[in-house]
């Protein structure tokens, strides 16, 4: 493919045309060789992508139209089916600017915690190793606390000044 069709391919593209409907011209090439050259070719993926922005901008354009031209007669329902189908197409050809969003916050008072429930019930017979986000085995909780060269001291024993009934359930925890 030369460079004069990907230019004319990108062209098409950006103001609205399918690549379905660019290859049944005769003068371009078939689908399955423009997704070859999508994935191989990094410069002409790259313009690509800019001449999907520029479409996601020319439906925007499109579904500005449609919603002007409404006249409130018979062809409401087709209006706004051209409306919603031009919404659509910008929001796919450019999600970061026209798609949906969905934003998850979580602050210091309140933190996002995320339960999996897998059916699986756990219990001591049936214990899998915990990994990280990386496949790192992480070490369960009890191991971690009793880790040796820990920087921290568990004193059970009541200490000078401490109440005599000083039990695990009030252990004193001192950094050393």
């Amino acid at each position: 493919m030369n460079a004069e069709t990907k230019e004319r391919i990108l062209q098409l593209y950006a103001i609205g045309h399918p690549l379905s409907k660019i290859c049944q011209d005769s003068s371009m090439p078939c689908y399955g060789t423009i997704l070859r050259h999508l994935k191989d070719d990094d410069v002409f993926r790259g313009a690509f992508e800019e001449a999907r922005v520029l479409r996601g901008i020319h439906f925007e354009e499109k579904a500005l139209e449609a919603a002007e031209n409404a006249s409130g007669k018979d062809d409401t329902a087709a209006e706004r089916l051209r409306f919603d189908a031009y919404k659509w197409a910008a929001a796919t050809s450019d999600q970061q600017r026209y798609g949906n969003r969905t934003t998850i916050e979580g602050n210091a008072s309140k933190p996002l915690v995320f339960t999996v429930v897998t059916g699986v019930p756990r219990n001591e017979y049936f214990e899998q190793p915990v990994l990280d986000a990386t496949g790192m085995r992480l070490a369960p909780p009890e191991a971690i606390l009793e880790a040796p060269g820990d920087d921290v001291d568990v004193d059970t024993e009541p200490t000078e000044g401490s109440t005599p009934e000083a039990s695990p359930d009030t252990a004193e925890v001192n950094n050393v």
